[in-house]
């Protein structure tokens, strides 16, 4: 998953696919009315075989910052039934996990900017440049991303 974001709201989702035992994932910004140690958090989380994961609780995104290029990998590696996550910002790698089982698939929508069809915990703030990818992305492709942005002939 690719994006640029621009926060400033409270808690939020910026993406989801799924919810709670049928999510694949959910990506959370958690904002400055927050809790004092989850304030201007972002965590991606992903349900791996029965179990909900996220990876990175201290990566923050502020106001402040304006823009921020914000990009999640996740690489099933189905012979040894784990699953790495990596999560960037601006480019670079912020922190990478690795948890067993595999990422759970669904036939659930893609919903951005909220987590469920019902329109629960909209996300307050822009969103340029979404992509969601079908393989993991490479360092060096997110880093391409966050410089170059998505080629002009494979935008939609």
């Amino acid at each position: 998953m690719n994006s640029y974001t621009m926060t400033t709201g409270n808690f939020s989702v910026l993406a989801a696919k799924g919810y709670d035992a049928k999510r694949s994932f959910e990506f959370r910004y958690y904002g400055s009315s927050s809790t004092a140690s989850m304030q201007n958090l972002v965590r991606p989380y992903f349900q791996i075989g029965t179990s909900s994961f996220y990876c990175a609780n201290d990566l923050k995104v502020k106001a402040s910052e304006g823009w921020v290029h914000l990009a999640v990998t996740v690489a099933p590696n189905t012979a040894s039934k784990q699953t790495t996550m990596s999560i960037y910002k601006n480019g670079a790698l912020h922190k990478s996990c690795t948890y067993p089982g595999l990422v759970v698939d669904n036939t659930e929508a893609l919903q951005l900017g909220r987590t469920t069809t019902s329109g629960s915990s909209p996300y307050v703030g822009r969103l340029d440049e979404f992509a969601l990818y079908t393989y993991a992305l490479s360092a060096n492709e997110v880093a391409t991303l966050h410089t170059d942005g998505i080629a002009t002939g494979v935008r939609n």
